[in-house]
């Protein structure tokens, strides 16, 4: 009989194991991150439901590198994701989906073989923990082994991932877990590549029980359709779009977003982010205007902040500007919706603004970010809490540190080279309650070379009794208004055709004048011409200016008369480089 007894709380032991164990893990996701020393340290976020078993301690992750088949990870932060002001938290979830833990792990420093990953590439993943919460878009419904993956690539022209060569793409804005059904919904991961490699996204499957095992969708869902509401992602920014219409069945949702990189055209990283979507119409209770009771809206950013080149009207969200251009337009927030159920209040609201060329504080003196001067907004981020409307400055100081080109970081590559193409969101969000109302502006700012600078107006070629030449010239036009001037190249030759030599440079973008000392223009005419060397690098040189020839006079007697002959000072020569 204690035998049977034992048995049956062993059995009931194992049973209640099991329904707690299969109702929190929500999804997560790995990065890594290349240091100077050569070494690589991973990153790992798992996001639970709060209203599970609490996540088990220690983590770790396995690999398919030869010699390291586990990786220890160590807990660093425990946050509550959960919507604030809304009765929910982590600690008392009451039954909400939305009430979500994130919990991040870091290794130590971690030295890779002497090798290059294989074509299929090091795959670092996470299976530990039992089990992906109920979901409703998947066979099995949840409750089956979560695997969360990243993969590394091999880059050819640097070789063995000893030392490292790569910092993975990382997501910079938490998931959002809940959204009410009968309005539409977009979210920005923002995603960072701090060697500036080239991003592209795309949905991608869950895996369950093991590495590379795809979960299977329910019928009338796919990878690329996974869930109501006609989800949409863009291929360049990785901006994802829902509606799901009144009427939508209330439904947790898995959802797998791909991210990789990819420099000199070869995919070095791909990073999946697993996270679950609450859709659900309960406790959404919305807010309302002066007159009507409507559903939450999320608060408003407009205008468009650039001009369209066509129209002249602002309606673009991408600009192209020369490095040394400031970029600078002014956008309103505004919320017009009022806390039920009174009607009386106004919502509060906030927004925060991301972006690699954006700094995290937005106080002076704006360095804050890995390529300064950064982008800011004349408010303190994130800014808020406001009510009804709220104008906001953004400026950003170009500068040719942001033009594109130049080395990518020191384990790049020699081919991989600095983006020019910078994108900002704006994000923005409500009170509102279980599911704040959240808008995401997105824009793009283009930073190219500044313009050529055109040569000098060469005037003037001067000689003097000692033989010495006096070149003058006036300033190029337009002027350089981007200051990316660097000299005059100043060219002579003996001979109309050449060669012509590099004599000396002037500096000065305002000096008019040079005298050449070092020939003697009485015993024999010279030629010279001009170059401006400008841009960014400094290594960027204009067309040539017009050739100048000192006058060589010759005079002939005849009988009593002087013939006198001397040559024309402009040469029409054809444009001459050294």
């Amino acid at each position: 009989m204690k035998r049977l007894l034992l048995l049956l709380i062993l059995a009931l032991s194992l049973c209640l194991h099991q329904t707690v164990q299969a109702s929190h893990v929500k999804g997560g996701e790995i990065t890594w991150v290349c240091q100077s020393n050569g070494q690589y340290i991973f990153y790992m976020k798992l996001y639970r439901d709060c209203n599970g078993i609490p996540l088990s301690l220690p983590q770790g992750m396995k690999t398919t590198v030869p010699g390291i088949p586990t990786i220890a990870m160590n807990l660093i932060a425990d946050n509550d994701l959960t919507p604030t002001g809304c009765g929910n938290t982590c600690v008392n979830p009451n039954g909400f989906n939305g009430a979500t833990e994130e919990f991040l792990f870091k290794s130590n420093p971690i030295t890779l073989p002497n090798s290059a990953p294989p074509p299929a590439g090091w795959v670092f993943y996470w299976d530990q923990e039992c089990c992906r919460n109920t979901i409703d878009n998947t066979i099995p419904a949840g409750n089956d082994q979560m695997v969360l993956r990243s993969i590394m690539y091999a880059f050819p022209p640097l070789g063995n991932a000893n030392p490292c060569f790569d910092n993975s793409p990382r997501f910079v804005i938490a998931p959002t877990a809940f959204i009410c059904i009968g309005y539409p919904f977009t979210y920005n991961p923002v995603t960072i590549d701090d060697d500036y490699d080239s991003l592209s996204y795309q949905f991608d499957f869950p895996l369950t029980g093991t590495l590379g095992n795809n979960v299977a969708f329910v019928p009338g869902f796919s990878v690329n359709n996974p869930m109501p509401g006609n989800p949409t992602m863009n291929a360049s920014t990785g901006e994802f779009h829902i509606f799901p219409p009144p009427g939508t069945i209330q439904s947790n949702n898995s959802m797998v977003t791909r991210v990789d990189s990819w420099r000199c055209g070869v995919k070095i990283a791909s990073i999946f982010r697993e996270i679950q979507i609450s859709l659900s119409a309960s406790g959404c209770s919305g807010a309302c205007n002066a007159i009507l009771t409507t559903q939450n809206n999320p608060p408003v950013i407009s205008p468009a902040p650039f001009q369209d080149p066509v129209t002249g009207l602002y309606t673009s969200f991408i600009d192209t500007v020369t490095a040394g251009d400031t970029v600078q337009f002014t956008l309103s927030v505004s919320d017009f919706e009022f806390v039920l159920p009174t009607c009386t209040t106004p919502q509060n609201f906030w927004f925060n603004a991301y972006g690699s060329a954006f700094d995290s504080l937005s106080t002076p003196p704006y360095t804050n970010c890995d390529r300064p001067p950064c982008a800011y907004l004349n408010l303190p981020v994130p800014s808020g809490p406001w009510q009804l409307g709220k104008q906001f400055t953004f400026t950003w100081v170009t500068t040719c540190a942001h033009r594109g080109g130049g080395q990518a970081g020191t384990a790049a590559g020699s081919c991989a080279t600095f983006s020019n193409l910078y994108p900002f969101v704006i994000k923005a969000w409500d009170q509102a309650c279980p599911a704040p109302g959240i808008n995401y502006y997105s824009f793009q700012v283009v930073v190219t070379e500044p313009d050529t600078i055109d040569p000098p107006d060469f005037r003037c070629a001067s000689v003097d009794s000692a033989g010495d030449v006096t070149l003058s010239w006036l300033e190029p036009w337009p002027i350089d208004s981007f200051g990316s001037f660097y000299s005059y190249e100043i060219y002579r030759a003996a001979n109309r055709n050449g060669p012509y030599t590099l004599i000396d440079s002037v500096l000065n973008y305002n000096q008019p004048f040079y005298t050449d000392n070092l020939i003697d223009a009485q015993q024999q005419s010279y030629f010279y011409y001009m170059l401006t060397k400008c841009g960014c690098d400094s290594n960027t040189l204009s067309k040539s200016s017009d050739t100048l020839q000192t006058i060589d006079l010759n005079a002939t007697l005849v009988g009593n008369t002087v013939t006198l002959n001397w040559n024309h000072m402009v040469q029409n020569l054809s444009t001459n480089f050294p």
